[in-house]
């Protein structure tokens, strides 16, 4: 069944680097109308889609949060990707099977539009061994452009996203590191309670919930099956930092 133009789709990105010494991660939130496929291209750390016919990057992180040897590879947001190794693309499928037919350390180039300019970025195929981890949700709300109605938590690997007049949970599948001990959630929870205190909404927890500093104690009360269940934990340290843009 496809999407009414007046409900919207919400892409939480999170992308994952890990170093000998630490692990940062990088989450987004991006808004688009548009249904379909998406693809994760990991040299860019960038999230493709289509929007309006057309085929172009919805995400794309800065140099800084890409892999060393692809920071200065010059793409963009909202840059339309025309060709791929000369061949013409015009689905989001199409990249990905051309993508996926490559040998690692294969040559990839793109032919790209920028407003209203066209031109060719190239680099290899990473191995991916040497590839953040990424993982990509798609929820849908309604059209008001409200990106308080979800909030990723990438520390307790959940997200949390508002439906009617609830407050769903949905799990992160993927990461590496593992929860809080004490943390007990699955999908479909609804969230009832932060500390005792009934939630309304998915801002008023966000509020609260972000007033705490890292190690304290949090008691999340959720209604599973018609069900009180609760989970008891300190709280984690940020894993990195969440950026929300709407587009």
């Amino acid at each position: 069944m496809r999407l009414s133009r007046s409900f919207y789709r919400f892409i939480y990105g999170a992308i994952i680097f890990s170093t000998t010494l630490s692990a940062q991660m990088v989450t987004r939130t991006f808004q688009t109308a548009e249904e379909g496929e998406i693809f994760q291209l990991p040299e860019l750390a960038a999230i493709v889609t289509a929007d309006s016919g057309k085929v172009r990057f919805l995400a794309v992180m800065d140099g800084e949060h890409r892999p060393a040897a692809y920071a200065d590879v010059d793409a963009q947001e909202q840059d339309e990707i025309l060709m791929m190794n000369g061949q013409r693309i015009k689905t989001v499928a199409s990249l990905k099977s051309r993508y996926d037919a490559l040998e690692i350390g294969a040559e990839i180039k793109l032919g790209l539009r920028r407003d209203g300019q066209m031109f060719l970025v190239s680099f290899p195929k990473i191995d991916p061994e040497d590839a953040p981890r990424q993982v990509v949700r798609t929820v849908v709300g309604d059209g008001s452009g409200n990106t308080d109605s979800i909030y990723p938590m990438p520390g307790l690997q959940i997200l949390l996203r508002a439906s009617e007049d609830k407050i769903l949970v949905e799990k992160l599948h993927g990461l590496k590191e593992a929860p809080p001990v004490g943390t007990n959630f699955q999908d479909g929870d609804i969230l009832r309670k932060l500390d005792g205190k009934a939630m309304a909404s998915v801002n008023d927890f966000r509020t609260l919930y972000e007033s705490y500093p890292p190690g304290q104690k949090v008691t999340i009360e959720v209604n599973r099956n018609g069900q009180s269940i609760t989970s008891t934990f300190a709280k984690p340290a940020s894993p990195g930092r969440v950026m929300m843009m709407r587009k």
